[in-house]
C-alpha cells in the first residue's frame, strides 16, 4: 500500500460508513504489523483495523537489538527518523487504502504502542486529519525516554549522533500539548500503561493525561494501568488468549481498546 505494509483486518458487515482504526507498533512486541494485528485484533469491533508497518532501522528492529551496531544516540536519532518517515507516508498510504478497501465514510482513530504511539502523537499534533479519537499504548511521549539517560556534554552542546534538538523538541509531546488540547474538536484521548513498566516512561504518559485533564479534557481522556504489564504489550500466553500470539497482558489491553474505540468512534 504506496509502500507501506499492512495488515487489515474488516468489521464484518463491511458497511461502507464503518470507522477505521490506523495502527503503529512498537520497536519490541508487537514488532510488527503482523504481530500488532495479532496482539491487539478488537475483533468485535465493527471497524476496519489498518496495522502499518513503521520503517525501522535494522538496530532498532528485535533482531538487531543489543548487537553493537548502534548507540543509544545513534538509536534515537534513526527512531526520530523512521518515525518522522511513517507519518510522513501517511497520507499516499491513506489514498492507497481507499483504492485497496471499501473504506472512506468512517470516522478515524488512531493507535499507536510505544514509538507507534510517538507516530500517532506526530500527527494529531502537525496535520489537520479529523481524527475522532487516539489511543496511545505504553507511549513514547518524549523521544529522549528510550534511553535511560541522554548524553549531554559538559558544555550543552550536543553529543555526536544524539538526535538533533529540533528533532528531540518535535518529538516531545509534553512540551507540544497545546497544538492536542486546541484541536477543534478535541478528540479523545487514552493512555495505557503498564504498572510494571518503567518510570521513564509511565511518568511522562501520566504527565500527559493529567495536562490533558487540567487544560478541561477530563472527560475526553483515559488512564488505565495494566497489572503485571511492563513497555512491552507481549508476553506469556495466557488461557485465554483470544488468537495465536496474545498475551495476557495483550488481551487485557485489547479488551480496554475495544471499548474505547466503541464508545468513542460509535461503532
Amino acid at each position: 500500500m504506496a509502500g507501506v505494509p499492512f495488515v487489515a483486518l474488516g468489521p464484518h458487515d463491511e458497511r461502507p460508513d464503518a470507522p477505521v482504526i490506523l495502527a503503529w507498533h512498537s520497536i519490541e512486541s508487537p514488532g510488527s504489523e503482523a504481530e500488532m494485528a495479532a496482539a491487539l485484533p478488537m475483533a468485535t469491533l465493527p471497524a476496519w483495523r489498518v496495522y502499518l508497518g513503521v520503517p525501522l532501522p535494522y538496530h532498532a528492529r528485535p533482531e538487531g537489538l543489543g548487537d553493537g551496531r548502534g548507540g543509544e544516540d545513534d538509536l534515537l536519532r534513526s527512531v526520530g527518523r523512521s518515525v518522522v518517515q511513517a507519518a510522513d507516508e501517511l497520507p499516499a498510504a491513506l489514498r492507497a487504502l481507499g483504492e485497496h478497501l471499501p473504506v472512506g465514510g468512517g470516522s478515524l482513530g488512531l493507535l499507536g504502542s510505544s514509538i507507534g504511539a510517538t507516530i500517532a502523537q506526530l500527527l494529531i499534533t502537525e496535520t489537520d486529519l479529523e481524527i475522532a479519537a487516539l489511543a496511545l499504548v505504553s507511549p513514547v511521549i518524549q523521544l529522549r525516554s528510550l534511553v535511560d539517560a541522554p548524553g549531554t556534554a559538559a558544555d550543552g552542546a550536543t553529543p555526536a549522533g544524539e538526535p538533533s534538538p529540533s528533532l528531540a523538541d518535535r518529538l516531545d509531546f509534553l512540551a507540544r500539548i497545546r497544538p492536542l488540547c486546541e484541536r477543534r474538536p478535541p478528540p479523545p484521548v487514552l493512555v495505557v500503561v503498564g504498572a510494571e513498566d518503567q518510570r521513564r516512561f509511565v511518568d511522562p504518559a501520566m504527565r500527559l493525561w493529567a495536562a490533558l485533564s487540567m487544560r478541561g479534557a477530563a472527560d475526553r481522556s483515559a488512564l488505565v494501568a495494566v497489572p503485571g504489564m511492563g513497555h512491552a504489550v507481549g508476553g506469556d500466553l495466557g488461557p485465554d488468549a483470544a488468537v495465536a500470539g496474545q498475551s495476557a497482558q495483550a488481551l487485557h489491553v485489547d479488551r480496554v481498546l475495544t471499548a474505547w474505540f466503541r464508545r468513542q468512534l460509535d461503532a
